[in-house]
C-alpha cells in the first residue's frame, strides 16, 4: 500500500516540479518504484537475506566504512544496524512465506483442484520468483561500475551523479519520444543491456574522437 500511495503522489504533483527534479522523479517511477509493484509480496522482505544480495550489500557497507582505513564508533553502528534490519527482514519475510505456504497448501491438498486453487498455486509460485529483483540488482551493480569508480564505493557524491545520468537520459529518451505510450514503454522496457550500450557508445566516440 505504501508504494502504491507514494507513486500515485508521485504522479499527481509531477506538472508542478521544477525541471530537474520532475525528471528525477520520473525515472525513479519507472525505473525505481513500478518494478517494486510488478511482484509486490511481503515475502520480498527475504531478498535482502538471500545469500547473493546479502553479500553483495554486506561489501558495499564493508568497504564503504573502511574508506579511511579507520572504522569509527558511528561506522561500526552503521554495520551493527545492517545486520540487526536483516534480522528483522527474515523474520517479517519467512512469516509471510510460512503465511503464504499454508493458503497454497490448502488449496492444492484437496481432493478436486479446480481453476481456483491452481491459480492460488500459481500466484504463491510468482511471489517466490518475484522475492529477487534480478533487474534492480543488476542494474545496481552497472550503476556501481559507471559511477563508484576503482574503489566500487558509491559515494553521496556517486548517487548524485547516478540520480543526474538518469533524470537527463529520461528527459532525451521522452524528447526522442513519438507519444507519452512510446515513452513509458521505451522506459518500462529499459535494461542493463541498454545502459552498457550507452555506455560503450559513449566510450567509443571518445576514443575516436
Amino acid at each position: 500500500m505504501y508504494y502504491v500511495i507514494s507513486l500515485l503522489y508521485n504522479c499527481s504533483v509531477l506538472p508542478w516540479l521544477p525541471e530537474w527534479q520532475k525528471w528525477n522523479t520520473v525515472y525513479q517511477i519507472y525505473w525505481e518504484k513500478m518494478p517494486l509493484l510488478s511482484t509486490y509480496s511481503l515475502m520480498g522482505f527475504l531478498e535482502p537475506i538471500c545469500p547473493m544480495v546479502l553479500i553483495s550489500q554486506f561489501e558495499e557497507e564493508v568497504a564503504s566504512a573502511a574508506r579511511d582505513s579507520v572504522i569509527t564508533a558511528r561506522e561500526w553502528g552503521m554495520l551493527v544496524k545492517f545486520f540487526l534490519r536483516r534480522v528483522i527482514y527474515a523474520i517479517i519475510g519467512f512469516d509471510a512465506f510460512l503465511v503464504k505456504f499454508r493458503m497454497t497448501a490448502r488449496n492444492i491438498f484437496t481432493e478436486d483442484i479446480g481453476v481456483w486453487q491452481l491459480l492460488g498455486a500459481g500466484n504463491f509460485v510468482m511471489q517466490i520468483v518475484g522475492v529477487v529483483k534480478m533487474g534492480n540488482f543488476v542494474q545496481r551493480r552497472l550503476f556501481a561500475f559507471m559511477f563508484a569508480g576503482e574503489d566500487c564505493i558509491m559515494s553521496p557524491q556517486d548517487e548524485v551523479s547516478m540520480r543526474t545520468y538518469n533524470a537527463l537520459l529520461a528527459r532525451k529518451i521522452y524528447q526522442s519520444s513519438k507519444s507519452w505510450f512510446h515513452f513509458s514503454v521505451t522506459m518500462l522496457n529499459f535494461s542493463d543491456y541498454d545502459f552498457q550500450k550507452l555506455v560503450l557508445n559513449e566510450s567509443h566516440k571518445g576514443g575516436t574522437s
